[in-house]
């Protein structure tokens, strides 16, 4: 499975579990809209908790994994440093967040361990909207969790919807009282199209060390039926130290640099030409870029960040001239022939679709980042509805009752054909999920791969090109 990094307009919204009966895009206008001033409460005797987070402060965080399963287990390890550079004018704090993790038996130090480096900006509450930063390892809910709005969620319950990923957090408070307390503890429930599909149950632990006013502990159990495996994860406050303000300050202003420069970065990568010249062109303007901020800036934190991307650049730089090569045999050619049956046994043929743009999105269902952009197709074929588009699923599972599961789960509003294994290699498909734009000529014109939180704005350009073209 391939996936991509882009620029990630996600929004969380919170709602009580007694106002079940809002809408999902109720409560997220509710929160982005109308957005409450930030509360008074002390973070200890008598008062909700509340992140107390202060600029200058570095947290240190540890935790292990361990997940079995029928087929063997793996072990894992992360490590979390952050920083607090920022106590915005808004209530939030500024965290710059560096996360290290491995699989296996590395240490989380070592060269190959895969390292995110992002920002959050963290309101007491727990509240954040979520940004480019975020990319697709990392993700601050699993350290960050919501906390009560008032005392009526505190002895309720609250539950905290992500709109991207369409996952719902409900917590329940293990002590509803305000009864102050060395630990505050409360458990949390994730739900998720998702999770349903690989039939996974996820609960978290988590003790809030009221007097230092943050996560002291969370513990994490997983159960997944499909493959008979559980698991446990465990991240632990290792410890609380102070940074000097010069630090901070450098910290900060090269975060927000890096941050720019990776932005041009991943655009250069984003869309390779269709000759091998014009792709390796970008390919050496992306690791330039690279180059030169490593020289202007200053911070150690920043600069292992640049380091890492360096190597990882030239790493797989040859694995990028592949798959450019890959999509520049099939830009332009007409696409391969195909008949089939759908999900439901309708025939499906390429020739059916003559006249109209077509939209082929490959797929299969132990491909997480399939599932995870499936929304976004869903919400395509809605988009082109009345317009001579057919947006269809290519299902290479070899169970029929695997890709049902999923096309009940995820309520796909397009039909998924069944392919034989040989049909992506033809189309040029080397990871998934891949979607394949054809033109009303059936000439292939373009291709995404991967999953991005921009995937159907990105589709929907080419195809509204494609249908303006015919005009």
């Amino acid at each position: 499975m391939w996936s991509a990094t882009s620029p990630n307009g996600r929004t969380v919204a919170r709602k009580s579990v007694t106002s079940i009966a809002l809408t999902k895009m109720a409560i997220l206008a509710i929160t982005v809209v109308g957005c409450r001033s930030e509360d008074s409460v002390a973070r200890v005797a008598g008062g909700l908790p509340r992140y107390a987070l202060e600029r200058g402060q570095e947290l240190h965080y540890a935790g292990q994994g361990d997940f079995k399963y029928d087929g063997g287990s793996f072990e894992s390890a992360s490590d979390w440093k952050i920083w607090v550079t920022r106590e915005n004018s808004d209530g939030s704090r500024r965290l710059v967040i560096r996360q290290a993790s491995v699989h296996g038996s590395k240490n989380v130090t070592s060269d190959d361990a895969d390292v995110s480096l992002a920002y959050l900006d963290l309101h007491p509450d727990g509240r954040f909207t979520e940004n480019s930063s975020f990319g697709y390892r990392f993700d601050p809910h699993s350290l960050f969790a919501h906390l009560p709005a008032d005392e009526n969620e505190l002895r309720s319950g609250w539950d905290l919807w992500v709109a991207d990923s369409d996952t719902t957090f409900r917590h329940t408070a293990k002590t509803s009282d305000l009864t102050p307390t060395a630990d505050w503890e409360f458990s949390r429930v994730e739900d998720s199209p998702r999770n349903q599909v690989y039939q996974l149950t996820r609960e978290t632990q988590f003790a809030f060390a009221r007097g230092q006013g943050l996560i002291r502990r969370a513990d994490t159990s997983s159960k997944q039926e499909k493959g008979n495996g559980s698991g446990v994860d465990h991240i632990e406050l290792q410890d609380v130290a102070r940074r000097e303000p010069a630090w901070i300050a450098a910290l900060d202003r090269d975060l927000e640099h890096y941050l720019e420069v990776s932005d041009r970065y991943s655009k250069l990568l984003k869309r390779l030409e269709v000759t091998i010249e014009q792709a390796a062109d970008r390919l050496n303007q992306a690791g330039d870029l690279l180059t030169k901020l490593r020289a202007e800036v200053t911070s150690e934190v920043v600069r292992d960040a640049i380091d890492r991307r360096i190597a990882q650049h030239e790493t797989w730089n040859k694995h990028r001239l592949e798959e450019a090569e890959k999509k520049a045999r099939v830009l332009g050619q007409p696409a391969p022939d195909w008949d089939g049956t759908d999900l439901a046994g309708n025939r499906h043929r390429l020739a059916d679709y003559a006249g109209k743009v077509v939209v082929l999105d490959f797929w299969y269902r132990g491909c997480g980042w399939c599932i995870r952009a499936m929304p976004q197709v869903n919400q395509l074929a809605a988009d082109f509805a009345a317009a001579p588009v057919a947006v269809l699923g290519m299902n290479r599972d070899s169970k029929l009752e695997d890709a049902q599961f999923v096309e009940n789960v995820m309520q796909l509003k397009y039909p998924s054909v069944r392919i034989d294994k040989e049909l992506p290699q033809k189309y040029g498909v080397s990871g998934f999920p891949t979607l394949v734009i054809l033109d009303q000529m059936g000439t292939i014109r373009d291709m995404h791969v991967g999953y991005t939180p921009t995937l159907r704005d990105d589709v929907s350009k080419t195809v509204a090109q494609l249908l303006e073209a015919k005009q």
